[in-house]
């Protein structure tokens, strides 16, 4: 993906939760494209933006949020301490 494309789906995604804050997909659609930009500080901080937006306690949605702290640690294993409960 290019840079300006990164761009407008990190804008599209933003959006999205500002409308909808707990927003799941957007969620794992701007930990995607950082972890895809290199940016592996950035996606982490969505991920606690995440853990503190999403409510909803469907199993479904936990599993979701799970699956995409998994993608983060097997993405960068080396930076999965950082990943702990706040």
């Amino acid at each position: 993906r290019e840079a300006g494309d990164n761009a407008k789906a990190i804008a599209a995604d933003r959006r999205a939760l500002r409308s909808q804050p707990d927003y799941l997909p957007a969620f794992q659609n701007l930990v995607q494209i950082h972890l895809g930009s290199g940016k592996p500080e950035e996606a982490r901080k969505v991920l606690d933006e995440a853990a503190k937006a999403v409510k909803d306690d469907k199993p479904e949605t936990l599993l979701g949020l799970a699956e995409t702290y998994g993608f983060y640690m097997r993405a960068v294993p080396d930076r999965a301490d950082e990943i702990r409960p706040k």
